[in-house]
């Protein structure tokens, strides 16, 4: 038996006041054991070593469509894992160009970057509705004024409220995480191009609608982890020139859909009879038979078809029961980044159009509630499967000097 030793303690060492948790000890002494002796260090004790790559990643992946899409399936019933869907795939796996296949329950997509402090999800939010706001202040002052239009790419338009919104919007996310990435439709990459946080920034989401005064057109703002959406807010202007007003719709990784304040969920339609679904349709020469196509196959099996003109907006009436299901294709991590969180959360089920695991780098979603996932995964992925056998390719989006990667995770 080890005998105990007592020693008187100075008032002013630690040892003058017992911890809280241990048994209460007169004033003025304190027990002193022998110390355990360490365990030599085993090869069970000793930490793994983990190997790095000593070459930078390739800089994407490209998932071509597959056949049998349609033997994929998402898993668990909102399709996520760490914000992304997760695949399980029946009968084959998907084939890739340029890295390995993901392996069953890992991401598609995922940034590879130098590690920045981790930040709370709430927090993220918390910056995103300020930034959203500033850059929503900048729109409403040039809602009904005249508008200064120039062309960018086919019948695509920019005006100055476009750049004027995302220099405020990048300047205070900047001003709150110095240390993050930040991607604008205008400006491009800004901030540190290392770091595992990438905010995604569409300071005019829907600028013809903006142009011409026809409600629909927000600003969104959402910040990606690992590529995996975490936080985003869209700020809707609806009403009329003279009369705007904006809905504000925010979400949080695990914290819940809101729309003013107020929760929101998915529609629980059953039937694809029964359903509205929104789509947008945009001119590619080589895809758009294919989209007309689509188009009619939903026209022909649903109750009605919704285009409202933004991506962002889409995704939100779809987290608000407002449409059940959304098919897009050519979308860009801004369109995409913060709507796709807040459908998320409030229980949607996304993938891309052939089914398999959705990340906002990927070019084709199909977004919907739960009852009717499948049924318009039923329409999409045969059209996706043609797509492929006709050489139409639907390429992943690439960051210019940001890497992605496949089989990283969230914690």
């Amino acid at each position: 038996m080890v005998s105990e030793h007592r020693l008187p303690a100075h008032p002013r060492t630690r040892h003058s006041r017992p911890h809280p948790a241990a048994p209460r000890q007169p004033h003025h002494h304190c027990i002193l054991r022998p110390r355990p002796v360490p365990q030599q260090a085993t090869a069970n004790t000793l930490p793994r070593q983990v190997s790095r790559p000593q070459h930078p990643p390739p800089a994407s992946v490209c998932v071509r469509p597959l056949r049998n899409a349609m033997k994929l399936r998402i898993s668990p019933p909102h399709g996520r894992l760490g914000g992304l869907a997760t695949v399980r795939a029946a009968s084959m796996a998907p084939r890739v160009v340029g890295g390995r296949a993901a392996a069953k329950g890992r991401t598609p997509a995922v940034c590879c970057a130098a590690s920045s402090a981790k930040v709370p999800n709430a927090r993220l939010l918390e910056v995103a509705r300020h930034a959203a706001d500033v850059g929503a202040q900048v729109v409403m002052a040039a809602a009904d004024k005249p508008k200064n239009l120039a062309r960018k790419e086919g019948t695509d338009i920019v005006t100055e409220t476009d750049k004027a919104a995302e220099v405020a919007i990048v300047d205070a996310i900047l001003k709150a995480f110095p240390d993050h990435a930040v991607l604008g439709e205008e400006g491009g990459m800004s901030g540190n191009p290392a770091s595992e946080y990438l905010w995604c920034i569409d300071p005019l989401d829907g600028t013809v609608n903006f142009a011409h005064g026809y409600p629909g057109f927000n600003v969104s703002v959402g910040v990606l982890r690992h590529a995996t959406a975490v936080a985003g807010c869209v700020i809707e202007f609806v009403g009329a020139p003279g009369d705007w007003r904006m809905r504000k719709y925010y979400a949080c990784r695990n914290g819940g859909a809101m729309r003013d304040g107020k929760p929101i969920s998915v529609s629980g339609t059953k039937e694809l009879r029964d359903a509205v679904v929104a789509t947008e349709l945009s001119w590619y020469p080589k895809q758009w038979p294919f989209f007309q196509r689509l188009h009619t196959e939903f026209t022909q099996r649903v109750r009605g078809t919704r285009m409202c003109g933004a991506a962002a907006a889409n995704l939100c009436h779809l987290a608000e029961g407002m449409v059940d299901a959304y098919w897009q294709f050519n979308l860009k991590p801004w369109d995409a980044a913060a709507g796709v969180v807040i459908a998320e959360e409030a229980g949607a089920r996304l993938a891309t159009a052939n089914g398999t695991a959705y990340s906002v780098f990927d070019r084709s979603i199909v977004a919907t509630n739960d009852a009717v996932f499948e049924k318009v995964l039923e329409v999409t992925g045969p059209l996706m499967e043609e797509m492929h056998d006709a050489g139409v390719a639907v390429p992943p989006f690439k960051v210019a000097g940001y890497s992605v990667k496949t089989g990283a995770q969230l914690e």
